[in-house]
């Protein structure tokens, strides 16, 4: 339940509260949860609120702007991608490739493995496995509004 005794502090706390929900929502849900400290969407997630100003002479205000950023590619984690879409670039999916070590196996003592293709084998295969069976979305954004919404009637 909201606290906030003016505007813009409510506003603040709801845009908390949808970013909590958010994190909540791509944390617990979904085939492969994301953990905070490991995934730059997850910490990219910020609300920013700019305070109301006086419009005109007939004493009207303009109501506080809540602003919720994202990653970028955040709308593709929302939405997915159907199949025989544009391609995803190689060079953000070897960046992909190389930060989470996709590819790369480890022997018994715990070593790291040579890989069994190039980062631009694999990246190359990605892309055409993307294209042709797409990405399932995994609607976070609108979860978290949704139950932001019911929030506020309680």
């Amino acid at each position: 339940m909201l606290q906030a005794t003016t505007l813009r502090a409510a506003l603040q706390e709801l845009g908390e509260l949808i970013v909590e929900l958010m994190r909540q929502e791509l944390e617990t849900k979904g085939r492969y949860p994301l953990k905070r400290g490991r995934s730059s969407l997850l910490e990219t997630m910020r609300v920013d609120v700019k305070q109301p100003g006086a419009v005109g002479k007939g004493g009207g205000f303009d109501a506080s702007a809540l602003t919720v950023f994202v990653a970028d590619y955040a709308k593709y984690v929302e939405e997915g991608r159907r199949p025989g879409a544009r391609k995803v670039p190689l060079d953000v999916l070897i960046t992909w490739i190389k930060r989470r070590r996709v590819g790369v196996n480890r022997t018994a003592k715990g070593r790291f493995a040579r890989r069994v293709m190039s980062v631009s084998q694999l990246a190359y295969a990605i892309q055409n496995a993307i294209y042709k069976r797409g990405i399932r979305g995994r609607p976070f954004i609108q979860a978290a509004f949704d139950a932001g919404q019911k929030q506020l009637e309680a």
